[in-house]
């Protein structure tokens, strides 16, 4: 067995492991080392939801998915503001 595997690590070692965990993740208290890591995996399960709904409406590229978000959002404030001029600006629109 190498060293690297070696079951009988010393603690300096593994202290040493430690602190580059906390400097990585940025926490100061070795405590919130854990806490940290399970923010990480809750935060990379929501992106790989989201990822999927993506996957599931044919979008596998976040840009292109950034576009036909913009565009839908074009499409909207030009149909407001065809609305508008109908109405002939007595309506307002929507927060946006």
């Amino acid at each position: 067995m190498s060293d690297e595997t070696s079951p009988d690590r010393d603690l300096r070692w593994y202290r040493s492991q430690w602190d580059d965990l906390m400097a990585l993740l940025d926490v100061s208290d070795p405590k919130a080392v854990v806490a940290e890591v399970r923010r990480l995996q809750e935060r990379l399960e929501s992106m790989k939801t989201q990822q999927d709904a993506l996957s599931d409406l044919g979008v596998s590229d976040p840009e292109r998915a950034l576009r036909m978000i913009e565009n839908m959002a074009d499409q909207l404030e030009e149909l407001y503001a065809e609305r508008d001029h109908r109405a002939g600006g007595n309506e307002s629109r929507p927060n946006t």
